[in-house]
């Protein structure tokens, strides 16, 4: 499809780029508003519910432009051609890695609750983690003395975070960084097979614009989930796998072992996640069948297997000194695979099938750019003149994982956020960015710095969690709370009936109920034991939200109702009695 007058339509798409732009921003919102009032000749009603209308219309007007103009060849737009690109890996310099990683630091100092200029990480499935991270420390066996239903290898890096800062999530947003830079470092290398010299140099403009987009999203809520990291232990084995497959050679036997170990290390924090690798192992399967290479699969099996193996043994080793092999199994598996997915009386398959369709719909209706950007990525991998079993691969790989992250009916918002790693390949449409009559030096800094003016844009104008900039250690109610829990030495908490509210992080208290907060896991268990730890007086303090504690032999001490992002709801703080406390 080729329009004869391309510049007249190109400058009509910028123009309704930049109007669409504008509405997202404050000012432009309330222009349209005061527009729409003089046209009305009265006040709307629910003024936030038409600028949340604004900002729909605006991000599906970018949507639908994206794809009306990537549908059509027009000259500022490059479509990758099979005799332009190499197979050969692009080696990064130690400069190109300083500058992802420093691209990585920026987007999650602003993007992310855990960087050190927010003053507190509220997410509660955060603190849940970090809870029982800190707990392994303190002598508590994960699942067998204190329950919570995530991987252990999640427990583990959180147990790593606390021995760097102690009631912050400093440890966290530092393993972030890290996180985020291998996912560049290997976008960059997976999109550089495809482009040509001049192309491959506009990637390090465009990827730290790519991830400031996935990381200003709804489905990133305030940084830290299991999603989160599953993005570069993804990205490592699809360049593996992209490299080859285009290269029509063999799996090198360190590439299959640190893809299994990628895999091993997604299955032991949240093994939902690994449908990824059952799609990614499916075409180099059939590839090795194709030639007859049987040794090269039993070769490609053992060495993913060895991989997983190196991340697993320690991890069993664990629970089994600990005396925990059927707590683990218990816990993670039956009860996730049993309690928390949903069920329904209908067919098994059929049911699965349908949850997926929910969970593509629920996952992309709140994150309306990141599902631009896999629009176009699916139109660039289409347009490309890749080959056809490479695009299957892809293709096959996202089914995969978005099957498995969803067929469970289980659709909470981070979900989607594992998903965002197919976002990448819309460079490929992207427009080249070039700049002549320079010199090599001067467009590298001219590049990096449009990159971060448009990643400040991004953040600035997408990410929820801005707001919480303005906000101190002071507003949080876990620090109000926290001062009068301190107050008595050695104190034990109860965070009552709900998710860990981040009491324990703030107040540097290690729970002494093996059920310590509530969760979303419908475990009649927890419960019992909640009330039976408030009935006996087993702990010094205890905190409800949204409701008030049933109990005689607790008083209540602080009440704060909260409108944090988060942290929003009423909260009660509760002492045990004195007298109660000399009848104990």
């Amino acid at each position: 499809m080729k329009f004869k007058n391309t510049k007249i339509f190109y400058s009509l798409f910028i123009a309704v780029i930049l109007i669409c732009l504008f509405s997202l921003m404050p000012a432009g919102q309330n222009f349209i508003l005061m527009l729409a009032e003089s046209a009305l000749g009265r006040s709307l009603a629910k003024p936030e519910k038409w600028i949340h209308l604004i900002k729909n219309y605006a991000i599906f007007f970018i949507t639908f432009s994206s794809i009306i103009i990537v549908s059509i060849r027009l000259k500022p737009f490059y479509f990758p051609k099979d005799g332009e690109s190499t197979c050969a890996e692009t080696k990064l310099t130690k400069m190109e890695i300083l500058y992802f990683f420093l691209a990585s630091a920026l987007i999650l100092t602003l993007c992310s609750t855990t960087s050190p200029i927010y003053a507190f990480h509220a997410w509660d499935d955060s603190n849940c983690f970090f809870t029982v991270g800190k707990s392994v420390l303190h002598g508590k066996t994960i699942y067998k003395d204190i329950y919570e239903q995530k991987g252990p290898l999640l427990y583990f890096m959180h147990t790593a975070a606390y021995l760097i800062s102690r009631d912050s999530f400093l440890g966290i947003w530092i393993f972030q960084i890290v996180s985020a830079t291998t996912f560049l470092i290997f976008s960059y290398k997976s999109i550089s097979l495809f482009v040509f010299r001049e192309v491959r140099e506009n990637l390090k403009f465009y990827l730290p614009i790519i991830l400031a987009i996935i990381f200003s999203s709804t489905c990133f809520v305030v940084g830290d989930s299991v999603e989160e990291f599953s993005m570069a232990l993804t990205m490592y084995p699809l360049f593996v796998s992209l490299k080859n497959l285009k290269a029509k050679t063999e799996f090198k036997n360190k590439e299959l072992f640190f893809s299994g170990v990628c895999a091993g290390c997604v299955f032991w924090m949240k093994f939902s996640l690994v449908g990824f690798f059952i799609g990614w192992a499916i075409i180099p399967i059939w590839f090795y069948l194709k030639q007859r290479n049987f040794r090269g699969i039993f070769k490609a099996v053992g060495f993913i297997w060895g991989g997983v193996a190196a991340v697993s043994l320690p991890i069993l080793i664990y629970f089994f000194v600990n005396d925990a092999i059927a707590d683990l199994f218990q816990v993670y598996f039956f009860d996730n695979i049993f309690l928390y997915a949903v069920s329904e009386n209908r067919n098994p398959v059929l049911r699965s099938i349908i949850f997926c369709f929910k969970g593509f719909e629920s996952a992309y209706t709140s994150n309306l750019l990141i599902f631009s950007l896999l629009v176009i990525s699916a139109v660039a991998i289409l347009k490309s003149k890749i080959l056809s079993f490479i695009k299957i691969h892809i293709f096959v790989c996202y089914f995969f994982s978005l099957f498995f992250i969803f067929c469970g009916g289980q659709r909470h918002v981070y979900y989607s956020l594992a998903l965002s790693v197919f976002c990448i390949f819309s460079i490929l449409l992207f427009p080249l960015l070039k700049l002549r009559r320079m010199t090599k030096g001067k467009q590298e800094l001219l590049r990096i710095f449009l990159s971060a003016i448009f990643v400040a844009f991004v953040i600035f104008y997408t990410s929820p969690n801005i707001s919480l900039l303005r906000l101190k250690k002071s507003d949080y109610l876990q620090f109000q709370f926290a001062k009068v829990i301190n107050e008595k030495e050695n104190a034990t908490l109860l965070n009552y009936g709900f998710l860990d509210g981040g009491f324990y992080t703030v107040a540097k208290i290690v729970p002494n109920c093996k059920y310590f907060t509530g969760l979303n896991i419908p475990n009649p268990r927890i419960m019992e034991e909640q009330n039976r730890f408030v009935e006996e007086m087993l702990v010094d303090f205890v905190i409800t939200r949204d409701q008030k504690l049933a109990s005689e032999n607790y008083e209540l001490v602080q009440s704060v109702r909260s409108e944090i992002r988060k942290s929003s709801g009423e909260y009660f703080l509760y002492q045990r009695k004195i007298s109660c406390d000399f009848e104990f």
